[in-house]
């Protein structure tokens, strides 16, 4: 079998009409053509904070470039800041192969064009020839865009070629979405200038028109008639189907696909040419009703993504997810919510390896900021086939990108990666397979991923809060410096035992005089050192600290063992000696003590009888040193 050539597509907002309708037929032409794509698409064209804009735009990262004979760039719908130069720039150093960029001029690679020009000049010419009117205002792009300047251009030039003049208050730029449309009609209100028909740039501003029109009073199209340019569902399926032309995206998929094969091939880019139609509705005058074939109008203006809010009385997925604790939990709940994604071969969740090992991915040297040099493929589902929902054994290199895109299959596909993150925080990718099916993934999708991230994030975020609950309770238990248990900590710790234990209780000779001639520093270094040691030898038991140069050991043991603690003892005496690295020498007091535990009373008597007898060592010392009207047989008796 050859090796099937594969080609990388660079899109921000994959299902929205353009793109899908580019990228449903570029797959097309790709896939007779015998090449396998790969989508990397941002959830959107803009994010609203500049944490958004990092976390969605990390999906481009991804990319290896060594795996791809050509690149297709959409750049003109990745509209973050900055963005689409810096992939034009990492693509030009990284990769050697042919690649196409899409409605913006490039510097370094082939581009194509889509013409808007002649289609709005029809919209437009529409009103004019089939209607008569005569006063018609444009609502327009954003500002300085090719794309807005190119559209107001044909409208300007359709009403001059007509001997139309262009009134005051007619043009307005807006950002191809509902509320600028909204605006413009109450702005053309406030200063009472209703003009007879307004075209609009594209579909989603026009229903903002129809909407704000309606609201107050006006009847379209016997008050005010409306055109616009793209020819979505939102204005197809409107109340009054709105007359548009299509914007020609598949034709563009189609040809884009054409050049990429000429390009790879090193053979002569063929010539295209456009044929533009309109969607005739009833918006503009016409009671010819192309939207009278279709089903499904709406009885409102306002869309789903017109209130921006995603409905569905009986899926609670996000509350499932969100009220799972354990992480095995949540990845079966999500598992079990994939029959919502309709249609598709393969799903594929890779996580970062920080979710390998939960206590550790809150450790601050781990990073959120990338993908991870592995990926955790911890949920593979295959449609009606067997499936692994948690898989923490297996990981693979993240330049693969995903497993299934290197086996072997008698037909092209098409793979969708698209970013798991929260704001900034990339936790993963996603990677959805329509096997040889030439489709594209809905606003579903995308609602889909949206509460797998948040439940996600919501799970780490807990998680990251019972560890810190577990330090603080640590921290009530444990000596800060040491690590050993302090006094409350030792009492915790044999609570719910009953039955014989033995404590040996340590203490540093001369720390205060230690700290005052070699500094606290010093100090410190000997109390890490003695207690370092304590935890060595006392194994089948428990340390703590009780005071500032002042230990215990306890042992767990069956009955009185007096020989292994004086043995002990005098391993811990020897070992001390050894320590060798300080600018003194260490030495300790040492005392014991044994007793049957059958209450938390007991237990204390039995430490304060361990640190008496240490005591009493460390007072006969003193008195033996501090002691010069002892005769010399009572100092034998001290030393005794």
């Amino acid at each position: 079998m050859s090796v099937r050539k594969r080609i990388g597509l660079l899109v921000g907002h994959a299902e929205e009409s353009f793109q899908k309708a580019f990228i449903e037929n570029f797959v097309d032409k790709a896939f007779s053509f015998d090449y396998d794509v790969c989508v990397f698409a941002t959830y959107n064209k803009y994010q609203e904070t500049t944490a958004r804009e990092i976390g969605e735009n990390t999906i481009f990262s991804l990319i290896n470039f060594d795996l791809f004979d050509g690149f297709v760039l959409l750049l003109d719908t990745i509209q973050t800041p900055e963005i689409a130069e810096s992939l034009e720039e990492k693509i030009k150093d990284n990769f050697n192969g042919p690649v196409i960029c899409i409605d913006r001029e490039s510097k370094y690679f082939y581009n194509i064009k889509t013409e808007h020009y002649a289609a709005v000049k029809k919209t437009v010419a529409h009103l004019i020839e089939h209607h008569g009117y005569e006063d018609i205002a444009y609502l327009t792009g954003k500002q300085d865009h090719p794309s807005s300047t190119e559209r107001l251009q044909a409208f300007i030039d359709c009403m001059n070629e007509h001997n139309l003049p262009i009134k005051e208050n007619r043009t307005f730029y807006g950002d191809y979405w509902f509320g600028t449309g909204i605006d413009t009609v109450n702005y053309l209100i406030q200063i009472n200038s209703m003009p007879q028909a307004i075209a609009c740039a594209n579909d989603y501003m026009a229903v903002g028109v129809c909407q704000a029109l309606e609201k107050n009073g006006y009847k379209i199209p016997e008050d005010v008639a409306v055109v616009a340019y793209d020819s979505v569902v939102a204005g197809q399926t409107s109340p009054k189907p709105i007359t548009s032309a299509p914007v020609p995206a598949d034709s563009r998929g189609t040809y884009s696909a054409i050049v990429m094969k000429a390009l790879l091939e090193n053979k002569e880019i063929p010539e295209w040419e456009e044929d533009i139609s309109l969607f005739i509705g009833t918006s503009c005058g016409c009671e010819i009703d192309d939207a009278k074939k279709r089903n499904g109008l709406r009885d409102r203006w306002e869309t789903i993504d017109f209130e921006e809010n995603f409905y569905s009385r009986f899926n609670h997925m996000t509350e499932d997810i969100l009220t799972k604790s354990d992480f095995s939990e949540l990845m079966d709940t999500i598992l079990a919510y994939t029959y919502q994604l309709k249609d598709f071969e393969k799903f594929t969740l890779c996580l970062n390896s920080q979710w390998k090992d939960v206590p550790k991915m809150h450790d601050k040297e781990n990073k959120w900021d990338g993908y991870t040099d592995e990926m955790l493929p911890v949920l593979r589902y295959t449609l009606n086939s067997t499936f692994t929902p948690l898989n923490f054994d297996q990981t693979f290199s993240t330049n693969l990108l995903v497993p299934e895109l290197h086996e072997e299959r008698p037909n092209p596909n098409v793979f969708y990666f698209t970013p798991m993150h929260f704001e900034e925080r990339c936790l993963g990718y996603a990677v959805i397979m329509y096997g040889s099916e030439v489709k594209c993934f809905d606003e579903s999708y995308w609602f889909w991923l949206r509460s797998v991230m948040q439940g996600l994030e919501l799970f780490r975020r807990v998680d990251e809060l019972k560890q810190a609950n577990k330090l603080l309770q640590s921290a009530q238990t444990r000596d800060a410096f040491t690590g050993l248990y302090n006094y409350q900590g030792l009492l915790q710790q044999v609570n719910a035992y009953y039955g014989y234990l033995n404590v040996i209780a340590v203490d540093i000779k001369g720390l205060t005089e230690i700290n005052t001639k070699h500094g606290r520093l010093e100090g410190n270094r000997g109390i890490k050192a003695v207690s370092n040691l304590l935890n060595t030898i006392i194994r089948d038991g428990i340390c703590g600290r009780l005071g500032n140069g002042e230990f215990v050991g306890v042992l767990y043991s069956n009955d009185e063992c007096k020989e292994y603690i004086d043995s002990l003892k005098k391993t811990f005496k020897e070992e001390i000696k050894k320590i060798n690295d300080l600018p003194y020498t260490l030495d300790v007091y040492i005392g014991s003590s044994s007793s049957l535990i059958e209450s938390l009373g007991d237990f204390e008597h039995l430490i304060n009888a361990a640190v008496g007898q240490k005591n009493t060592e460390k007072l006969q010392e003193r008195k033996l040193h501090n002691s010069d009207y002892l005769t010399e047989e009572e100092r034998k008796e001290v030393e005794l």
